[in-house]
């Protein structure tokens, strides 16, 4: 019998609901250019300072994020998603040394998801409203 695999725990945020794992890849350069468009649509609607700090508290994240990966020379990140609400799923990226990212991202940013099979699993999504467990809190 083979030992069941030991899963990473991801935590969802917000209002993400766990999905089945899929897996699929962000192409980093389409990416940055549609935060910078909805950059653009805030700062148009708000005004500069309102529309940049709207910008930065929802995608600022995500945008750190994917200029560090294209700073390395990337171009494309293949991921995992962990959780979805609407048309945002989280996905969850392992770096080179193992490290997992996890933000939120439009589904139209991501490509090529495909299930993943249930032997190839990586993550056990842990929604929002679970509370943590003892070893964590403490």
């Amino acid at each position: 019998m083979h030992e069941p695999k030991s899963l990473t725990q991801i935590f969802l945020m917000g209002n993400s609901k766990t999905t089945t794992e899929k897996e699929g890849s962000i192409s980093l350069i389409k990416t940055r250019d549609t935060l910078n468009q909805h950059k653009r649509d805030l700062v148009n609607k708000d005004g500069r300072v309102t529309g940049e700090a709207t910008f930065f508290t929802h995608c600022g994240e995500l945008y750190n994020f994917i200029m560090e990966r294209i700073n390395e020379g990337r171009k494309e990140i293949t991921i995992r998603t962990a959780g979805q609400t609407g048309d945002i799923y989280q996905f969850v990226w392992r770096d080179g040394e193992g490290k997992d990212h996890t933000h939120m991202v439009n589904k139209c940013c991501i490509h090529g998801l495909k299930k993943v099979h249930s032997s190839q699993r990586m993550y056990e999504p842990i929604p929002a409203s679970t509370s943590l467990p003892a070893s964590v809190v403490a």
